[in-house]
């Protein structure tokens, strides 16, 4: 028996060793799929920046950067924005379905805009955040009507700072 366990010390010794090696592949693993990304890109071409802006390299990036900032923040804000418009747009549609359906197609096209303006270059681009203003607006005026005919009582005040906040930020991104 004793000349057994001998033989057992290198076999152990090895089955130690892959199994460290296998526990810190899986620990970088974790860590690579735990680490947050930006999920959407959004940068401004040379052309589309002014003269002041395009000349030293650092400031394009510092622009770049920051746009891309705002846009990250016009979607996840907008996102929101939807989550509170739940209970509003169930009160409008108890009296008019027509309101209700369109405030729904308003709200969810600043989203769907905004996230397919981030794929976009150039003219496209200012295109969908152009689109994605408008809608933000037409969300705003149809919170309003709801409230003038009586639809609902008031609207939220985080949902109208939200979305005063949706319409300013993408304001910049078309100016």
């Amino acid at each position: 028996m004793g000349a057994a366990t001998p033989s057992l010390i290198p076999a152990l010794h090895l089955v130690l060793t892959l199994t460290l090696a296998l526990m810190l592949i899986l620990a970088l693993i974790l860590i690579l799929i735990l680490t947050p990304r930006p999920t959407l890109k959004f940068s401004l071409r040379p052309s589309q920046l002014s003269r002041s802006a395009r000349a030293p390299q650092g400031r394009l990036r510092r622009r770049r950067c920051a746009a891309e900032v705002v846009m990250l923040k016009v979607y996840s804000s907008m996102i929101h924005v939807l989550g509170l418009l739940r209970t509003v747009l169930t009160q409008i549609e108890r009296h008019d379905r027509d309101l209700g359906n369109q405030l729904r197609r308003a709200a969810s096209s600043v989203a769907l805009n905004t996230a397919e303006g981030s794929g976009s270059h150039g003219g496209t681009r200012l295109a969908r955040y152009r689109t994605a203003l408008g809608s933000a607006r037409e969300t705003g005026a149809c919170l309003d009507v709801a409230v003038a005919l009586g639809y609902v009582e008031r609207v939220d005040g985080e949902l109208l700072v939200q979305l005063d906040q949706v319409r300013a930020m993408l304001a910049v991104l078309v100016r």
